[in-house]
């Protein structure tokens, strides 16, 4: 039976061990350029001779061709949708304020009509303190007085 000092004894390896086993395992470097990934032979696995039996491939041109087209395809269809967004949030802002001109053209046209019956108003009112105010008698100050209320009554 092995003693729990045996079992948990721990093994070090020195680093010369270590490199070792880094230079014998090989890497494999995968080339993530275009649509496929595939990976890329290293050096010393490379047939050292010119008579070699593997044919060489012919490069994959329109595979290429097709995967460039096929992004600025997906690149020109994007931009076409973020414009189109653009144009219509941009529609729907000018509507909104083209609303809110109205709204306040509106508003203006009201506050100057008050404007003006005010304006009516204290030149009334004035008129009725001068006539008031000039030596007649009180009878004839509260006839005067009477009518003009009389043609505030009417404007309001």
């Amino acid at each position: 039976s092995i003693s729990k000092k045996e079992n948990k004894q721990r093994n070090f390896i020195s680093y010369q061990d270590v490199v070792v086993q880094q230079t014998t395992a090989p890497s494999t470097i995968i080339d993530m350029r275009g649509p496929t990934s595939t990976p890329i032979i290293p050096l010393a696995k490379l047939p050292t001779n010119s008579t070699s039996t593997t044919t060489p491939t012919p490069p994959k041109v329109g595979e290429e061709l097709l995967y460039n087209i096929t992004f600025l395809c997906n690149s020109y269809e994007d931009q076409l949708k973020s414009t189109h967004s653009f144009v219509s949030s941009t529609s729907s802002k000018v509507t909104s304020l083209e609303q809110d001109v109205n709204q306040l053209q509106s508003s203006l046209q009201k506050q100057n009509e008050k404007i003006d019956t005010l304006t009516q108003v204290l030149t009334i009112l004035n008129t009725m303190e001068q006539d008031a105010s000039v030596g007649r008698s009180r009878k004839e100050a509260e006839e005067i007085l009477m009518t003009q209320l009389a043609s505030l009554e009417e404007l309001f």
